[in-house]
């Protein structure tokens, strides 16, 4: 039953919670599983297509197809592919792949910590919580804007990638920066101001303070609820009866 009531409570913290924080947390799910799933560990960062031949390459392996093999394969890392040239990995590379490392990690906590705003009452708390998740989310988008900005800077430049054109995993490694650093805007714009957190808690407190056996009418002004007067009869005096005999028998025609 415990665990009932606490998840109850929970939900309810979450449909009570304000809609910024819930658009915050949808946007830092889009961005984590754009940056996990479809960039980070994808094999399109870039991509060559002259007549027969076909390539691309991720941050970590090279696949290609030409006319032995005709369906595109990743039988390489970039590092082994870069050392049959006799070359080694590239600095801007390795720049590359680290900031986009940190930016997977903070990523998840990013996601991790909006969910956990949604879920906090609007009390000091509340406000803790929703600027970690910012911090969280602006350090996510700088770390994957940077490395961005890394690899698109410098791989035009280099021989190994000559004819390479920026794709797909490129493009949503942006948009994982970019709905990233919206969250972040967003949570700390709507930030709550110490006034409206005061009321909500002087609130809390007068109804933890009433006694539980008063029930209040909700909507009307606040009252205890008075058992005697509506659950016991009061007969009535000796005075009251006689008059309600002479009223009888000065009227029969009412029985």
């Amino acid at each position: 039953m415990a665990v009932t009531e606490k998840l109850a409570g929970s939900i309810d913290t979450f449909c009570d919670s304000p809609k910024e924080c819930r658009a915050c947390l949808l946007l830092s799910t889009i961005a984590c599983f754009l940056h996990t799933f479809l960039s980070y560990g994808t094999d399109s960062w870039v991509e060559l297509s002259e007549g027969p031949t076909e390539s691309n390459q991720g941050l970590w392996n090279h696949c290609s197809k030409s006319l032995s093999n005709t369906d595109i394969t990743c039988r390489e890392s970039v590092t082994n592919f870069l050392e049959y040239r006799n070359q080694g990995v590239p600095g801007w590379l390795h720049a590359t792949r680290f900031f986009q490392s940190i930016g997977l990690l903070m990523s998840l906590a990013s996601f991790v910590s909006s969910l956990c705003c949604t879920f906090v009452n609007i009390t000091d708390r509340k406000r803790h919580a929703q600027v970690a998740a910012a911090v969280m989310n602006f350090v996510t988008a700088g770390s994957m804007l940077i490395g961005i900005s890394i690899y698109g800077g410098q791989y035009r430049y280099v021989t190994w990638l000559k004819g390479y054109h920026l794709s797909w995993s490129f493009a949503f490694s942006i948009l994982a920066g970019i709905a990233h650093l919206v969250s972040g805007a967003i949570f700390i714009v709507t930030l709550p101001n110490s006034d409206s957190i005061q009321a909500i808690s002087n609130n809390q407190t007068t109804n933890q303070s009433r006694p539980s056996h008063e029930p209040v009418f909700r909507g009307l002004r606040e009252r205890p609820f008075r058992p005697d007067v509506y659950l016991f009869y009061i007969p009535p005096t000796e005075d009251e009866t006689q008059n309600n005999n002479d009223n009888l028998s000065a009227h029969p025609g009412i029985l």
